[in-house]
C-alpha cells in the first residue's frame, strides 16, 4: 500500500486546485482530453461557478469562463471531437436545474443552450454522438428522479428535440455511448442494471443484470479475444463485467465495503477505480486487489489516466468535500 502523503521516489503528488466543485457522486465532475490543437486539456468548474480550461503539460490556465451558467454551480461535464469540421465540443451540465450548456471549446463560443428538458429538471448525465451519415451531431439527455423518471432525449443543435427513446422510465445515472461495427449504442447505468440501445434502430439493444448490485455509477467497455466486454461499478462495492453483444454475466467481483465511482482503463487486465477515500488498482481478470492507494482527505469521485510530456502516465483526481484536483504520478502502477 502507498500512502499518497508519503515522500518517496514511488509517488509524484501535484495539487492543481483547490477551488473545483464537486457535485456528489456524479460521473465526468471534470473531464480531460487532447485537444485538436495538442494541449492536454483539463476542465473543471470551481466554486465561484466559472468554468476553467487548463493545460496539464505546462501547469497554467488557458480561460476562464465566467457565470458560465447564469449563476448556477456546473456539476459535470463530457468532451467530444468532431472529426469532420476538426473541433472539440463541450457540454456542461447544471443538474440540479438540469441546464446544458454546449461550447466549441476552441474559443469557447456558446453554441447552444438547452433547459426545461424535464418536467423535474434534474440531469444527471448527457452526451454527445454524430451520425456518420450526415455527419451531424447530436445531444442525448438523461435524467434521474425517483418520482418522475423520463425518456432519454435526442436534440440537435438547433435545440430541437428530434426523438425520444422510451426507457421504462428507469433512473439513469451516467450516459454515454459506444460504436462498434458501424453501429451507435448508448448506454446507461441505472439503479439496478445497464441498458444498451441501438441508435439507429431507435429501440432497446440488451439489458445487463448482476443479482444484489445497485445503483451503477460508471462503465468501461474493452475487446478481449474477440469478446467485448461491458465492466461496470456499482455502490455495493460489486464490479460487474458482461459481454456486451449477448449480455451474459462473465465475471463479478465484490471488491470493497464501499461505493465504487470512477472506472479507469490502464489496459486489458487492469483497471484504476475509485472507492470513497482510495483508489484500487485491480486485475479485472482475477478479481485481485493488487494495490490500494490511499490518503486522500474525502470521497474520490472521478479520476481520470492521461499521459503527461513530463512524468508519463498519471492519474487526475478529484474529492467531493475537499474538491482538490490532483495529479499523481505512480512509477511502478
Amino acid at each position: 500500500m502507498i500512502n499518497i502523503n508519503e515522500k518517496n521516489d514511488k509517488i509524484l503528488n501535484i495539487e492543481i486546485t483547490k477551488d473545483s466543485y464537486a457535485y456528489t457522486d456524479l460521473n465526468n465532475i471534470f473531464i480531460t482530453f487532447i485537444s485538436y490543437n495538442g494541449i492536454l486539456t483539463l476542465i473543471y468548474s470551481t466554486r465561484n461557478k466559472s468554468i476553467i480550461s487548463y493545460d496539464l503539460n505546462n501547469f497554467q490556465l488557458i480561460i476562464e469562463i465566467k457565470n458560465a451558467h447564469n449563476g448556477e454551480f456546473i456539476t459535470n461535464f463530457n468532451h467530444f471531437f468532431d472529426i469532420y469540421k476538426k473541433v472539440d465540443l463541450v457540454l456542461s451540465i447544471s443538474c440540479t436545474n438540469g441546464v446544458i450548456n454546449f461550447f466549441n471549446n476552441k474559443n469557447w463560443e456558446l453554441i447552444l443552450t438547452l433547459n426545461n428538458i424535464y418536467s423535474l429538471g434534474r440531469i444527471n448525465s448527457a452526451c454527445f454522438i454524430q451520425n456518420n451519415l450526415d455527419k451531424n451531431v447530436f445531444i442525448i439527455t438523461s435524467n434521474n428522479y425517483f418520482s418522475l423518471p423520463e425518456s432519454i432525449k435526442i436534440f440537435n443543435l438547433k435545440g430541437e428535440n428530434i426523438r425520444t427513446i422510451e426507457n421504462s422510465n428507469e433512473n439513469v445515472y451516467y450516459i454515454n455511448t459506444f460504436i462498434n461495427n458501424k453501429k451507435i449504442y448508448i448506454i446507461t447505468c441505472c439503479y439496478n442494471y445497464l441498458i444498451s440501445y441501438d441508435y439507429i434502430q431507435n429501440n432497446r439493444y440488451k439489458k445487463y443484470i448482476s443479482p444484489k448490485s445497485k445503483i451503477h455509477y460508471s462503465f468501461k467497455i474493452i475487446e478481449e479475444n474477440n469478446i467485448i466486454k461491458l465492466i461496470s461499478s456499482s455502490m455495493i462495492g460489486m464490479i460487474n463485467i458482461w459481454d456486451f453483444h449477448s449480455s451474459e454475466l462473465l465475471q463479478k467481483f465484490i471488491i470493497s465495503n464501499n461505493s465504487l465511482y470512477s472506472i479507469c482503463l490502464l489496459n486489458k487486465s487492469e483497471i484504476l477505480i475509485s472507492s470513497n477515500n482510495t483508489i484500487i488498482l485491480l486485475n479485472i481478470l482475477t478479481g485481485k486487489r493488487i494495490k490500494t492507494f490511499s490518503g486522500f482527505n474525502n470521497w474520490i469521485c472521478c479520476i481520470k489516466l492521461i499521459e503527461h510530456k513530463i512524468y508519463g502516465k498519471c492519474f487526475i483526481s478529484q474529492g467531493i468535500k475537499n474538491e482538490q484536483i490532483k495529479l499523481l504520478k505512480i512509477n511502478d502502477i
